[in-house]
């Protein structure tokens, strides 16, 4: 169910009113001394200020992308050993002993004369617009960007819900029911990848995390991980996404068959070995503003019904994600179960949560 990846729309850089023609200008025209940190005109290369783009999303990651051009009267070459370096600063006011890095930078220059990719993240408030800018240093010499706004958005409002825990004898305790569901035969929420909350519509350009590349801020899970496990936002006390391990096991060391919910649903349930169960209705998978299932995409159209219960795990690169999938044959009511490791992240899944015993 990949596809290739493509840009999200890009959130408007509105330069500053106090930004300045000159990237070796300050803050202000007439006072040089407001620089937060004054370039050296021998540096040869320069930002071109057009070209910057900021790509940001509501938990406070951020990605400036920017182009670097040689100046034109600039014959200099960089020695070998002086390895360029961006450093992204920001405040909340033009006072230039408020600017300062984030908490955490990635810079990465592929060659000067060419595109820079900055990620950050320590923005502190989400819903906030920061003053940004671009510095540039080469040796002992160093040029800024103009000033560009980051605007954060608002985080969504997560919809709380109380969870009952059910021990099925394994590692971790598993919720009775998925997260927005009523029942235990209830649907409940799809939800994308790193998102908190369900949305009518699951694509690329509205994914949160596109040309945010979560290999800069995050490992390969994000179970536990706050503003970006919805179920540890929904739930608290403890709940949290499952990892790819956890699924695993519950499908390996409980027995599982199909039900039959009503004509037109069904689900799988797990029993353990103590006589415990959940069961997992199968809900599809959110694709654009659709709920499908897996016969959908081989265009069979077999009426054979689907369960996607997503984990913190990434899968096998950093735009697909791990997830509990099965099948179901409603005809004979036969199934088939596996951790799928190539779901495209921005798709809405289903969510059961789990917690440590």
């Amino acid at each position: 169910m990949r596809t290739i990846t493509t840009a999200i729309a890009i959130l408007a850089i509105a330069l500053s009113a106090a930004s300045l023609n000159s990237c070796s200008k300050g803050f202000d025209d007439d006072n040089d001394t407001q620089n937060p940190e004054k370039p050296n005109d021998s540096c040869p290369y320069e930002f071109d200020n057009t070209s910057i783009q900021v790509y940001a999303n509501p938990q406070q990651m951020v990605h400036v992308r920017a182009t670097i051009r040689s100046k034109a009267d600039s014959t200099s070459l960089i020695p070998a050993e002086q390895l360029p370096k961006v450093t992204l600063l920001f405040s909340t006011s033009s006072d230039p002993d408020s600017f300062r890095e984030p908490q955490s930078v990635s810079d990465l220059i592929s060659d000067l004369d060419d595109l820079v990719d900055v990620y950050a993240r320590g923005f502190q408030n989400s819903g906030q617009t920061y003053l940004a800018r671009l510095v540039l240093t080469v040796g002992n010499t160093s040029t800024q960007s103009q000033i560009f706004n980051i605007t954060i958005p608002p985080l969504p409002e997560v919809q709380k819900q109380q969870l009952k825990a059910v021990d099925l004898g394994l590692s971790v305790l598993w919720a009775d029911a998925n997260l927005g569901a009523q029942s235990d035969t209830s649907d409940g929420f799809h939800i994308a990848w790193g998102e908190l909350v369900p949305k009518e519509t699951y694509n690329q350009e509205n994914y949160a995390h596109n040309s945010i590349d979560l290999d800069y801020f995050i490992s390969s899970e994000i179970t536990s991980v706050s503003l970006l496990d919805p179920a540890l936002e929904a739930a608290g006390d403890g709940w949290r996404l499952p990892t790819a391990d956890e699924v695993k096991e519950l499908y390996k060391n409980c027995s599982w068959a199909a039900e039959r919910l009503t004509p037109s649903r069904s689900a799988m349930r797990f029993t353990a070995a103590n006589g415990n169960s959940i069961i997992l209705p199968c809900a599809g998978v959110c694709y654009n503003d659709k709920i499908v299932h897996n016969d959908e995409y081989d265009k069979k159209y077999t009426g054979k019904l689907s369960g996607y219960y997503l984990t913190g795990t990434l899968g096998q690169a950093h735009d697909v994600a791990c997830c509990l999938r099965f099948d179901v044959e409603p005809k004979d009511n036969s199934s088939i179960i596996s951790v799928s490791k190539n779901e495209d992240v921005w798709m809405g899944f289903s969510i059961r949560a789990v917690k440590d015993r």
